[in-house]
């Protein structure tokens, strides 16, 4: 069976060819595949779906499969319309063509490209998109980075924006931190938000007492 595993952190697709057996079922793709109580090496395509439970566990997804971590500190990547979820723990996971991935609970790490779809969730959690990636902070005190045209929400809690070239930020609810270059647009939103511009960015307060600055040098 061919997998497409994502190179964590670059965003590079490494080929890799495995002949599975024991976990991954390549006879039924209606049974779900399942880790163990350790930590485990799972890897579906087409419309399969994985769990990898309880554990530290690696999964790589592509061709529309569905991956969950569950309890642990999980690492996931995923490409071509996959569905990904971290569960409990503080999970890394990349999301690269038009891949779906949400940390859930816990401080997540979430990297996205090529119109992925990020979400936070609950915790304090750390998005990193480019290349038309959407990314939704969640519930928690959350980081966002988005250039090249990605959209970034920060949702509930006071979040931290930083946005280039052609990014749009919106703090929404919470005291947010919002700093742009190039030429982004941010918004503050709900709360008591500062806003920080250089170049060609358009800065926009929103509800609440908010601070604005801009450089236009």
């Amino acid at each position: 069976m061919e997998f497409f595993f994502l190179a964590f952190f670059g965003l590079a697709a490494v080929a890799a060819i495995a002949d599975s057996g024991g976990s991954n079922n390549d006879d039924d793709d209606e049974t779900p595949q399942q880790g163990g109580p350790g930590n485990d090496s799972l890897t579906a395509s087409g419309d399969e779906t994985v769990y990898g439970r309880a554990g530290d566990d690696l999964i790589g997804l592509s061709d529309s499969a569905h991956g969950y971590g569950g309890p642990g500190a999980d690492t996931l990547a995923g490409e071509d319309t996959t569905w990904m979820s971290g569960g409990y723990g503080d999970d890394s996971i990349e999301a690269g063509r038009a891949a779906h991935a949400q940390g859930d609970r816990g401080n997540d790490v979430l990297t996205g490209a090529d119109s992925a779809s990020l979400y936070g969730g609950q915790g304090h959690d750390s998005l990193t998109g480019n290349d038309n990636a959407t990314l939704f902070g969640g519930w928690g005190q959350d980081v966002l980075v988005a250039e090249d045209s990605v959209a970034g929400y920060g949702s509930y809690g006071d979040d931290t924006l930083t946005l280039s070239d052609h990014a749009r930020g919106y703090g929404e609810e919470g005291d947010d931190s919002l700093t742009l270059s190039g030429s982004a647009t941010g918004y503050g939103g709900a709360g008591w938000d500062t806003l920080t511009g250089s170049g060609e960015t358009t800065l926009y307060g929103g509800a609440g007492h908010d601070l604005l600055v801009s450089d236009l040098d």
